[in-house]
């Protein structure tokens, strides 16, 4: 199986790079899975993943967390926005880390993870490498690595397109 990246980041951009940059690293088979463009909604805290242990909103969550299941390793990679991960990054783990704790049905257990984080000032990625190793201890997940990197602010590269 792949080593599955996924980027809450946006497309193309710096995020999206370093994710690709470590599976490239990596060598063999691997696929980027980019959270841009598509669906993950919050947790709603709706109890419907109890029975189950996998999260009944419908939307794209289930596409990927698919692909991470398949996966031999996954790669994680996401953005600092307002001192934290953005929302799409958090949207997908607290679904993916709700869903299995009520029946410790952790569908990602002791898969090796390599954590990528990117800000705008060298640095300064910690707030994300914190969120993302909390979110990995709750997931089962195996973090062998981390990444921290220098991005840009989405706010400035808007303003250039006007």
């Amino acid at each position: 199986m792949p080593i599955v990246g996924i980027s809450s980041g946006r497309s193309g951009k710096v995020t999206e790079s370093l994710v690709e940059s470590v599976l490239a690293g990596a060598g063999g088979d691997s696929e980027l899975v980019s959270l841009s463009g598509k669906l993950i909604r919050p947790c709603e805290a709706c109890s419907g993943c109890i029975e189950s242990s996998q999260c009944v909103l419908q939307d794209d969550f289930q596409l990927v967390i698919e692909r991470d299941r398949e996966s031999d390793e996954l790669v994680f990679g996401a953005p600092t926005y307002f001192a934290q991960m953005n929302s799409k990054g958090q949207d997908f783990w607290e679904r993916l880390c709700f869903s299995g704790r009520h029946n410790a049905a952790f569908p990602l257990k002791d898969k090796p993870a390599v954590m990528v984080a990117v800000d705008i000032e060298d640095g300064k990625s910690e707030p994300v490498l914190v969120g993302l190793d909390r979110y990995f201890r709750a997931a089962n997940l195996r973090a062998v690595s981390h990444l921290a990197g220098c991005g840009e602010y989405a706010c400035f590269t808007m303003s250039l397109l006007r």
